[in-house]
């Protein structure tokens, strides 16, 4: 039997290397019941200070489980 896959992430617009992380997060991902299903979106938008560059970042990620039953 096949289990979910734990992703854990974090995410951050980075100035310096003692920035703090932005967004940060675990989430499951079920094994597919057919290949052909779509994965599991996991969309994570950042912003800093309109000050600063970059202002903002849109990442979108799909995690897929392959192990069909």
């Amino acid at each position: 039997m096949y289990e979910s896959i734990k992703v854990t992430y974090k995410a951050r617009l980075k100035d310096d290397d003692d920035d703090d992380w932005q967004d940060e997060g675990t989430f499951f991902v079920p094994p597919k019941a057919n290949n052909a299903d779509p994965g599991v979106p996991k969309d994570i938008d950042l912003v800093r200070s309109e000050m600063a560059w970059p202002v903002r970042a849109h990442i979108e990620c799909m995690v897929h489980n392959n192990h069909a039953p």
